[in-house]
């Protein structure tokens, strides 16, 4: 998948960028208006990486990021699947608890366990 961005206005380039991680802070700064009455103007400071997606923009080009999707916790996988057989998921049921451990509902939200054909589901009434 690609996110392509376009400037508002003027478009001074094209580059292909990785996705940022902004970080901004919040900035509050004590002002006075023309009356010496203070006031209070909130701001942000961000770092901006060079190579990023964010620096693209505000550099007025346009820029492409390729995208993935899958948001999978593989070492959670691994860990809830390891010991069970590959040919029946419903030989899984001793992990069960781990699951439920490893999601903190089982108590909390009344997880129930669901079994249908070839699938076993965790689902919350």
């Amino acid at each position: 998948m690609l996110n392509v961005n376009v400037p508002p206005r003027e478009v001074r380039g094209v580059r292909v960028t990785r996705q940022s991680r902004k970080t901004t802070q919040n900035v509050i700064y004590e002002k006075k208006d023309p009356r010496g009455r203070p006031y209070y103007w909130q701001d942000e400071t961000d770092n901006v990486e060079p190579d990023s997606d964010y620096a693209a923009i505000r550099a007025h080009e346009i820029y492409i990021t390729p995208l993935q999707v899958d948001r999978t916790d593989y070492a959670s996988l691994n860990h809830l699947s390891s010991g069970c057989p590959k040919s029946s998921p419903l030989g899984c049921q001793k992990n069960l608890s781990s699951a439920c451990q490893l999601l903190h509902t089982c108590n909390s939200q009344k997880t129930v366990l669901v079994r249908q054909p070839e699938t076993l589901v965790l689902s919350s009434d």
